[in-house]
């Protein structure tokens, strides 16, 4: 029996002036696995989530999110549908705790189910130690974790990762490696995006790859380490050079 996408991308544009940063996309995200998007610097993948996310609205195309059609709708409209996404640089509340971060981002009507709610994900990634510490005072591979699960807290079925390992540390890179995998055992879907190739490629499940707004593949990273396109574009290689290598 087919799986049916729970998201689906069709004709996506979104233009700034004269550049046309995302050019006519159409993907869809089968659920239950770990997807990757990968490209060299420009082609899209920002804009992309923005798009997805509802921080811009596309001048074309459609965004099918679980079946509903979430084309323009606000930030706070995708979320409570299930779509929570990271940016690549952490936007917590510095001067708040870290209880106090996750708490702002509660869904829970009733206050005592949100307080559960956040001391069993500070208990889930390690983090009740410094659960009264200021959000601004821990490291930073700390905070990539607390926005992870200040995301959490809102409940996604589908999670956008926007260079979740940049600026963490290998002990830390690991550690967010072991929490997306118990995630995806608990049924969330992860889109991730991080200049880390190596990552991406041992990491994901399927690939999808952009240059300059268009998507030039789509397929399993062994597939995706051959394909001369994804060579040219993302590791800068002439289409004409005569026998392109894998990526390592």
């Amino acid at each position: 029996m087919a799986v049916e996408p729970i998201l689906r991308v069709s004709g996506l544009t979104r233009r700034f002036g004269g550049v046309v940063a995302v050019d006519q996309l159409a993907f869809a995200l089968t659920p239950n696995r770990i997807w990757g998007l990968i490209g060299p610097n420009g082609s899209g993948k920002t804009t992309l989530f923005n798009l997805l996310s509802g921080v811009l609205r596309p001048d074309s195309g459609t965004i099918e999110l679980f079946g509903r059609d979430v084309t323009g709708w606000p930030s706070h409209r995708i979320n409570a549908l299930g779509l929570g996404r990271t940016f690549q640089l952490t936007r917590l509340f510095r001067q708040m705790t870290v209880y106090e971060n996750l708490l702002v981002a509660a869904r829970q009507a009733d206050a005592a189910a949100a307080r559960a709610r956040a001391d069993e994900l500070l208990a889930f990634v390690g983090l009740t130690p410094l659960r009264d510490e200021y959000a601004g005072n821990l490291s930073y591979g700390q905070q990539k974790l607390l926005e992870l699960m200040r995301l959490l807290m809102t409940e996604p079925r589908l999670i956008l990762l926007d260079e979740p390992f940049a600026g963490v540390n290998p002990v830390m890179e690991n550690r967010l490696i072991g929490l997306i995998h118990e995630l995806l055992a608990r049924g969330v879907t992860f889109l991730i995006t991080d200049h880390e190739m190596r990552l991406i490629l041992t990491l994901c499940e399927r690939v999808l790859v952009l240059d300059y707004g268009k998507l030039i593949a789509e397929g399993e990273p062994a597939a995706i380490q051959r394909d001369e396109r994804v060579i040219a574009a993302y590791l800068g290689r002439r289409r004409t050079d005569a026998t392109p290598e894998p990526a390592p």
